[in-house]
């Protein structure tokens, strides 16, 4: 996952910010682009405001948070966790296309393309790497709670008067230790539920393990 912006610099934010601070920025920096204030077109008003969306979806969810302050910024210490290189993690037609455009082709479900393909995703790796512990970082399509308005106000400019927003959350998702051949698991992403104020597109997600 490659990151191309300061994420605190963009909401205005201290590194060390609490999540009430950082929902806060939010909504003041969302104020301050809108197009009354500031004169924007409304095509640059939604350019910049996806870039404060993406920010504020990044540093409110625990997980996505550590993984940017160590990439990006390094303001925490090197994980003791063997991640996967995210070109060994390659995602099925049907994962992309709900990751992509938020809807699956017409006439065609969800699990009929997965029944096709089999999994959702495919990670590649090594025996040795298995046995190491690996963690896969995967992103899944997900809807979080309008910071904004709460969900509450039909004539929000962020949410569009929906109450959510369509987003992408990463997982961070451990392999088993015992895995010898190539096989196929099933996730429970119940469990790899970030917060209360986000909902998962999908409930189970097929991967293939491929050892080579």
């Amino acid at each position: 996952m490659k990151y191309r912006d300061n994420l605190y610099e963009l909401l205005e934010i201290s590194p060390h910010s609490t999540k009430e601070e950082i929902r806060k920025a939010f909504c003041i920096k969302v104020k301050t682009l809108h197009p009354d204030a500031t004169g924007f077109s409304s095509e640059r008003f939604t350019t910049e405001l996806q870039k404060i969306i993406e920010a504020y979806r990044i540093l409110i969810d625990d997980r996505e948070r550590a993984h940017y302050d160590a990439t990006f910024l390094q303001y925490a210490s090197k994980p003791d966790k063997h991640y996967i290189p995210q070109k060994r993690i390659r995602y099925s037609i049907s994962l992309k296309d709900l990751l992509k455009k938020e809807f699956l082709p017409k006439k065609m479900r969800r699990k009929d393309i997965v029944h096709e393909f089999d999994h959702d995703i495919e990670i590649v790796c090594t025996q040795q790497e298995i046995a190491n512990g690996l963690v896969a970082l995967v992103q899944l399509p997900s809807r979080i709670l309008c910071p904004l308005c709460n969900g509450q106000h039909r004539d929000c400019y962020v949410c569009n008067g929906l109450g959510r927003i369509s987003s992408a959350s990463t997982f961070e998702i451990a392999l088993p230790f015992d895995i010898t051949h190539t096989t196929i698991l099933t996730v429970d992403l119940r469990k790899y539920r970030p917060d209360t104020f986000t909902d998962l597109t999908i409930k189970y997600l097929r991967i293939k393990v491929t050892i080579v």
